[in-house]
């Protein structure tokens, strides 16, 4: 197609060998990256596939658990969603306008393949969320 086709039969085959081109770098970028992908701590969540940083607890105030064709995601609520949008990549934002018309949050945290049980970590953050809020106001 990119070589052979006419011009926008070509422009097509190219978007596809960039596309693949892109998502086998990232596959193969994760297959390697033997840190955790999901952390959670005293300090916040950090999912490195969401590419926004460590989120501190004190920027989260709530989280809820949505599926969707068997994955299942932690919907994150902040104070400030712009900071965080702010952070991800131009396509991740866009995607983010997607996320939301499923009812999904613009941040969430992603499951699939991890050992971890969504529940609860749900649980774990739900607790850790509420625990704050009584110790600080």
């Amino acid at each position: 197609m990119a070589r052979e086709g006419e011009a926008e039969i070509a422009w097509i085959g190219w978007m596809i060998i960039v596309l693949f081109g892109a998502c086998i770098s990232f596959w193969v970028r994760q297959l390697i990256d033997s840190r955790p992908r999901l952390v959670i701590d005293d300090q916040g969540i950090l999912d490195r596939t969401l590419g926004v940083g460590l989120i501190p607890w004190s920027e989260i105030t709530g989280a809820y658990l949505s599926s969707m064709r068997e994955n299942s995601f932690i919907c994150l609520e902040t104070r400030n969603p712009e900071r965080w949008l702010e952070r991800l990549s131009p396509v991740k934002r866009v995607m983010t306008y997607g996320h939301k018309a499923l009812g999904f949050a613009a941040l969430n945290l992603n499951f699939a393949a991890t050992d971890a049980d969504p529940s609860e970590v749900l649980e774990l953050i739900l607790k850790t969320i509420a625990s704050r809020q009584q110790n600080h106001g």
